[in-house]
């Protein structure tokens, strides 16, 4: 290699789609930041939906009373504690219901040893179901509902910008290895142009000639910042930074054959129809499921705020 140093090497040889793929699955930053779009919307969403989680509730009261009075030296007027435990667990609904059982139980001491002292233990069960604000899915659960389709939505579109990086990253892969074929061929076509001018030097076309390897030369420069442009557009694909750019090797040159490079099911792209096409899109096309979903995180949040102007009545 001449001029820049297109040759260099890092760990390997040379550069094969597979690691091309695996880099920019690792490194993109545009996969990253929606990585993190994702993660901030399940967040959001689990948060929501804890409103719905059972809860336990414990509450511990002590009262204690005591107004000594005498009568003829005795104590009439007894000392009384009383110790109050209660224990709870409510389940909220995300159609609005709440159902709700209670333990209570309480102690009192009688310091005049007072045997009809009662102690005494309860258990209640209570159902809360509003009537008009709050009932229903889209009256208690709107804004989580909404939340849930906005984090599907978010994987969808995490799944359509990794499938366009990877895309782009493939197809810079094979510009970065066609740069590289045409310098090659280029390169080869000078050689062989300044060895057959070497040779007939004396020719009565000898202006042709260097005219011709002049522009040789041009094209051969020009292919060389071609490959350049190529690896640092694949590199910028990639995701790497430039140091690692300036370090990636040329593509591996083995030949292929083209049928490894379409999918399997190639004949059927090929034959289907402008309308089965639609339909195959509307059904597979990441964003255009994502946009769907948006709507309907939309639609519950418009639901949601039509259910708060209603009345409360439970």
């Amino acid at each position: 290699c001449t001029g820049r140093t297109y040759c260099q090497v890092g760990s390997f040889d040379s550069l094969d789609l597979g690691y091309v793929v695996e880099t920019t699955l690792s490194k993109n930053p545009n996969i990253k930041l929606k990585e993190q779009d994702v993660i901030t919307a399940k967040g959001t969403y689990l948060s929501g939906y804890g409103a719905f989680d059972p809860y336990f509730t414990a509450g511990l009261n002590f009262n204690r009373v005591f107004s000594p009075e005498y009568s003829n030296d005795i104590l009439i007027s007894p000392l009384i504690q009383t110790s109050n435990v209660t224990m709870g667990l409510a389940k909220p609904f995300d159609w609005g219901g709440i159902l709700s059982l209670q333990l209570q139980m309480t102690r009192t001491f009688d310091s005049t040893d007072n045997p009809c002292v009662p102690n005494i233990a309860t258990i209640g069960v209570q159902f809360e179901l509003p009537l008009l604000r709050g009932l229903g899915e889209s009256g208690t659960a709107g804004d989580v509902l909404s939340d849930k389709y906005s984090l599907q939505a978010e994987q969808k579109d995490y799944l359509y910008t990794v499938s366009g990086e990877i895309l782009n990253s493939i197809q810079g892969y094979w510009n970065y290895l066609a740069a590289k074929r045409n310098y090659e061929i280029i390169g080869t076509s000078l050689g062989l142009a300044e060895e057959f001018y070497s040779v007939n030097s004396g020719s009565n076309d000898i202006s042709t000639l260097q005219a011709t390897i002049s522009q040789k030369r041009i094209d051969l420069s020009n292919a060389q910042q071609d490959l350049y442009t190529a690896r640092h557009t694949l590199g910028l694909s990639m995701g790497i930074d430039n140091d690692e750019i300036e370090s990636l090797p040329l593509p591996r040159g083995g030949g292929f054959l083209m049928e490894e490079v379409l999918l399997p099911d190639s004949s059927f792209i090929m034959n289907i129809s402008v309308n089965n096409a639609v339909e195959v899109a509307f059904r597979n096309r990441q964003d255009y499921l994502a946009s769907l979903d948006r709507i309907t995180a939309s639609d519950y949040e418009v639901r949601k705020t039509q259910n708060g102007t209603l009345s409360e009545l439970d």
